[in-house]
């Protein structure tokens, strides 16, 4: 049997030109999934991120421990999100998170004949490092 038609049998589409990061069981557009995924995940983390910074807002004086404590929960979130998502407790059914997306590549029997399906775990981690890198830098300024 081709290497196609064991990936198929698995619910997968193997990778092709069309199709960057090749489609999941139902012929979507994994690529597409992550980009449209990453608009989630960000949303539920920079709005929770949001919510504690005006909590603390409320206080003038402790507004450089405000920025650096935000700075420091909007990677917290991200993580929280994808591991919610991940283990079944965050988004469910056709909503394409970053967690959802590791989920589905969790199902995956060999990785090594889909290497591609964990491909969401790149931005979350890029992200998170950005974030700590910028926070490091805000932190920095402010103190």
């Amino acid at each position: 049997m081709s290497a196609m038609g064991a990936l198929s049998r698995r619910g997968l589409i193997a990778r092709d030109a069309p199709m960057l990061l090749g489609a999941d069981a139902y012929g979507r557009d994994n690529f597409s999934r992550l980009l449209y995924g990453g608009r989630a995940t960000l949303a539920v983390a920079f709005i929770a991120t949001l919510a504690a910074a005006c909590l603390g807002m409320l206080l003038p004086a402790a507004r450089g421990y405000v920025l650096t404590q935000a700075s420091l929960l909007l990677p917290a979130f991200i993580l929280a999100e994808a591991t919610m998502s991940y283990v079944g407790l965050g988004f469910q059914g056709d909503m394409a998170t970053w967690g959802t997306m590791l989920h589905d590549a969790s199902n995956v029997a060999l990785l090594g004949d889909a290497p591609w399906t964990l491909a969401p775990a790149v931005p979350i981690f890029l992200v998170t490092l950005g974030v700590n890198i910028a926070a490091r830098d805000v932190r920095r300024a402010s103190f």
